[in-house]
């Protein structure tokens, strides 16, 4: 398994930042890689036990990822864990 963990320092007002980073359709999109973000109806950030959906194209075909939010601690953290639905 591979494990990414990304910090990043970002100079602005911490509401404005969370915001931003809370809208995960709008804040997952800035990837090129995600192709489609998929969030079901009543997806709650606070609730460990949903998923949701990001199609990857990484340049070899679409790759569908289910994501669950693992660790949501609002103006903190947010932790995101991702895996290959087609274990591929």
């Amino acid at each position: 398994m591979i494990t990414i963990r990304e910090e990043i320092l970002i100079n602005s007002e911490i509401q404005k930042v969370w915001s931003f980073l809370s809208d995960l359709e709008t804040s997952l999109s800035v990837n090129k890689f995600h192709q489609q973000i998929i969030i079901p109806n009543g997806f709650s950030l606070t609730n460990t036990s949903h998923k949701f959906n990001i199609i990857h194209n990484f340049g070899l075909g679409n790759i569908n990822m289910v994501v669950q939010i693992t660790n949501y601690s609002p103006l903190k953290t947010m932790c995101l864990f991702k895996k290959n639905k087609e274990k591929l």
